[in-house]
């Protein structure tokens, strides 16, 4: 016999439980990692040019102890908090990533991420094309000539939005 499910219970139930954890990017993992099972989540990509060097664009590299892809090089990027504006998360990450500041940023796409491609669940990214106060100390800048081999795939497309 089926039961009868409360949506109107299940609904304020969940609710509840939103209402006690902390939001990105301070969400404890093993909340993080259940609500990306289950909710697609917003996040931005940045694609820094070079200031000086035209073709180029930032890549930053993960290092060996990373969770999810570990001595992996990726475009700047990460989650959109909430009640945060996709080009407030562009500024933000920028100046935690790689500590510089955006003169100019403009979404050129959107790249999205599904979960057997994915290791964190469905993200949906806006891809941001931004320009730097200044050349980044961290990353390294590269063409689509020399895209690195250990490029995390997802990240790979966003060669193509160039």
């Amino acid at each position: 016999m089926n039961e009868m499910i409360d949506v109107g219970k299940n609904a304020r139930t969940i609710e509840e439980l939103m209402e006690k954890i902390s939001p990105i990017p301070n969400l404890e993992l093993e909340v993080f990692r259940a609500i990306c099972k289950k909710i697609p989540m917003v996040t931005v990509d940045l694609v820094m040019i070079h200031p000086l060097e035209k073709g180029k664009v930032l890549l930053t590299l993960r290092g060996p102890d990373d969770k999810f892809w570990p001595d992996k090089w990726h475009f700047p990027g990460g989650f959109v908090g909430y009640q945060e504006k996709m080009e407030e998360a562009c500024e933000r990450i920028a100046k935690e990533e790689v500590g510089v500041k955006l003169v100019k940023i403009q979404q050129i796409g959107i790249n999205e991420h599904l979960i057997e491609e994915y290791a964190r669940g469905h993200s949906v990214s806006g891809v941001y094309l931004a320009v730097p106060d200044r050349v980044p100390e961290k990353g390294q800048f590269f063409g689509k000539e020399n895209i690195p081999k250990n490029l995390i795939k997802m990240h790979r497309r966003i060669f193509d939005l160039l």
